[in-house]
Order: structure tokens, then sequence, then C-alpha cells
């Protein structure tokens, strides 16, 4: 055999070795990545299974489950009120007189509806406690259909609904008079109300269907607005 073809085949066994040793080492590290890789895989879809069966405990469901019955309960009161108030509006008052009783149903209902909207649950106070309801005038029809109905509205169109004491609205009857104060929280660089268009729609009213029988009055502090009507029955 000649020197050159002895040297060739020393080179070349030593480039097969070399090769065959690479390949080894290469293949045992790939294999400790791909097993490396593989338990990093297993322990997040451990941790990923632990987050969701977290996610998904019963007494997060069952909380789930209360608050939509809460929401379902609210949504078929308000929708109660909703028809009681339509009711009254459209089928009530033909001759605009109303009795104190079917007055005071309505102004609940429509406490009850706008409550809703309100964030604070114990931010509308409606104080009935002094309605005579044994007196012989509180289911005559003695008062204006709607009548309290601008006070109120007026109350949530133009009072802070997000004060946690935004609403106190008190009610009193007699053989009398009848008396309703609404006082309400009022929002920053709030304008007074006491000329819109609804309370002098009342006056209106008051004048036609109870003349120099009526007192109204409005007065306003730093953050509170009242409005007072009474009604000589």
């Amino acid at each position: 055999m000649k020197d050159n073809e002895l040297t060739y085949l020393i080179i070349a066994g030593i480039v097969t070795f070399s090769a065959i040793a690479l390949y080894v080492k290469t293949k045992k590290d790939l294999d400790r990545v791909i097993k490396r890789n593989a338990e990093i895989s297993a322990k997040n879809t451990s941790l990923e299974m632990h987050k969701l069966k977290f996610a998904l405990q019963p007494h997060t469901l069952n909380n789930i489950l209360a608050n939509l019955k809460a929401m379902s309960n609210q949504i078929s009161r308000s929708m109660d009120s909703l028809s009681d108030i339509l009711e009254y509006i459209f089928y009530h008052g033909e001759d605009h007189m109303e009795s104190i009783e079917n007055e005071v149903e309505f102004i609940k209902g429509y406490v009850q509806l706008q409550s809703v909207f309100t964030r604070e649950i114990d931010s509308i106070q409606l104080n009935i406690q002094h309605v005579d309801q044994r007196s012989s005038k509180y289911s005559q029809p003695l008062i204006p259909h709607l009548i309290t109905a601008y006070l109120i509205e007026n109350a949530f169109k133009h009072g802070d609904i997000n004060h946690p004491d935004f609403l106190n609205v008190t009610i009193s009857s007699s053989d009398k008079n009848f008396s309703i104060v609404v006082k309400n929280k009022t929002r920053p660089n709030y304008e007074s109300r006491s000329k819109g268009i609804g309370i002098q729609n009342m006056k209106q009213r008051l004048k036609h269907l109870k003349e120099g029988k009526y007192t109204f009055e409005t007065s306003k502090s730093e953050d509170e607005f009242t409005a007072a009507l009474t009604i000589k029955l």
C-alpha cells in the first residue's frame, strides 16, 4: 500500500471516528434537552390544571349562581314595579284626582324601580309611617293624580344618585292634609331647578285643581335640595 493511500485511510478513519463521537455526544445532548423540555411541559401542564381547578372551585360557581339569582329577582321585581306604574299612569286619574292610597303605592313602585340604578343599597329612604291609613280620606280621590311624580322624578334626574345618602322621601297624611317632603343630595355645580318645566307644570295643575289649598316650598343647602308640598284635603 502506498504511503498516500495509508495517509488517506488514517485521515478517513479519524474523520469517521470524530463524526461518530460527535453524533453520540449530540444525540446525548439532544436527548437531555428533549427530556428536560418534556419535564417542563409536564410541570406547566400540572400548574395549568391546578390553576383551572382553582378557578372552578364549587364555591366560586355557587357565588356566581347566587349573584345571577339576585339579579334575576331584582329584574323581576323591577318589571312588576314598572307594570304597576304604567297601569297607574294610563288607567288611573281620569278625573285628574286620585286617592292618597294609590298615590303612595305609585311612589313605592317608582322608588323601587329607580333603586335598580343606584350603587348604594340604602341610599334611598322612603318614610310613610305618618300616613294615616285609618282616615276616611285615605281612599278618597282628593289629590291630583301623579302630583308627587314631579318631585321624585326631578330628584333622580338632577340629584347625585351615587351618594350614599342620595334620597329621602317623607310622606304624611291626616284628615286635613297630605304632605310630601323630598330631600336629595346634589351634584357639584348644581343649579336650582325650582323653575324647571316639570315644576312649572306641577304648579299649573295645582292652581287648576287645588287653588288656594296648597303650599309648595323649596330650599337648598351646600349639598342638598329640599322640596316640600302640602295639600289641604
